[in-house]
């Protein structure tokens, strides 16, 4: 299992329906989540309530989770899943993507697939 998820632009360009592009995507697997979940409340409101908002409503919390995790990499390796899938540094390429895709675009729609 894992969660994907998307940035998008929504564009009138004057049809019968908005126009959606998508300006960033990734995947993380759900392995990880005790590792994210254990540096804050922070991937709480990233992972699972921020379907619909914009980059710019979930940048603190992102900014939060990466310097928590940043701050103490020995403590959360200890998280890493024993069975290889994910590990520190897919949280930390994930974030550091996902915080740069926000800065370029703070107001592109998060789409979540659990």
């Amino acid at each position: 299992m894992s969660l994907d998820m998307w940035l998008s632009a929504v564009v009138d360009l004057g049809g019968p329906e908005p126009f959606r592009t998508t300006i960033w995507d990734a995947n993380i697997t759900h392995n990880l989540a005790p590792m994210l979940d254990s540096a804050g409340p922070y991937w709480q409101h990233i992972a699972r309530d921020s379907e619909g908002q914009t980059g710019a409503d979930i940048r603190e919390d992102v900014i939060k989770l990466l310097a928590e995790l940043e701050a103490y990499p020995d403590l959360y390796k200890q998280h890493n899943p024993a069975n290889g899938w994910g590990n520190y540094e897919n949280c930390i390429n994930f974030l550091s993507s996902l915080l740069k895709a926000i800065n370029q675009h703070p107001r592109a729609v998060i789409t979540l697939s659990r």
